[in-house]
């Protein structure tokens, strides 16, 4: 005899940590809510299978390692194992995508390229994650600082009070796209954009194998879902 009912499958909830870093999280402060490819690919995982139901959770990229190691969350997307990821117990996906750090600065600053790296010129110039960021500048040719948002970066720039800003090419070439106005003010420094790749972390004890994950990831991409999204953000997949 069938019974009447049959209870819903309980999905096993993974917690997925991100912070404020367009295009992959988009923070909007006055409704405190999250976008960006992080969001739509969570979304796509939760539509394409029924085993795991994949759940946003806020942090910063301050805090981002300390909120890890206490178990906030178990997988974060757009992170890279050598971004201080290496001693904690973590597996890295195949990479998503590749970007760019790009140098920025103002239309009117004859810096001196050929020494651009020397002590003697005292550069300044704003960073928005020393972490990974930091690595691509020598150690003793600018005066560092960092900022809360990339566009923040941008308007030290504008505002003259930095004389470089290192941003996120995901985020710069769509901004200019709609801001081409920005072009009149800003430069780009040549010879210079490092290209790094991104990648998912999934903790070790997790549910949630990294083999799963990079298979449902390349389901996505077969569908041609993974590429939608990313083309939203006008980004391209790294392989």
């Amino acid at each position: 005899m069938c019974p009447l009912f049959t209870s819903a499958k309980q999905l096993i909830e993974i917690k997925v940590g991100g912070y404020d870093y367009p295009p992959y999280v988009i923070h909007d402060i006055s409704t405190n809510r999250y976008s960006g490819v992080t969001l739509d690919i969570l979304r796509a995982l939760n539509h394409l299978q029924d085993e795991y139901s994949f759940r946003f959770v806020s942090t910063s990229r301050h805090h981002r390692h300390a909120a890890f190691s206490r178990q906030r969350f178990e997988l974060i997307l757009f992170e890279n194992l050598e971004w201080g990821w290496q001693q904690l117990n973590v597996q890295q996906s195949l990479p998503l995508v590749l970007d760019r750090n790009l140098l920025l600065t103002h239309q009117q600053h004859d810096y001196e390229q050929d020494g651009l790296f020397m002590p003697e010129h005292n550069y300044s110039v704003v960073l928005f994650d020393e972490l990974h960021q930091r690595e691509h500048l020598s150690d003793e040719g600018f005066a560092v600082s960092t900022c809360s948002h990339v566009m923040n970066c941008i308007k030290m720039v504008l505002k003259r009070r930095v004389d470089f800003a290192m941003v996120n090419e995901s985020y710069y070439l769509p901004l200019t796209r709609q801001r081409p106005s920005l072009l009149s003010s800003l430069k780009l420094v040549d010879n210079f954009s490092p290209v790094y790749s991104l990648h998912a972390l999934v903790r070790d004890e997790s549910s949630l194998t990294i083999e799963q994950l990079n298979v449902y990831l390349q389901q996505l991409s077969l569908s041609g879902e993974l590429q939608k999204i990313m083309s939203k953000y006008q980004l391209a997949l790294a392989n």
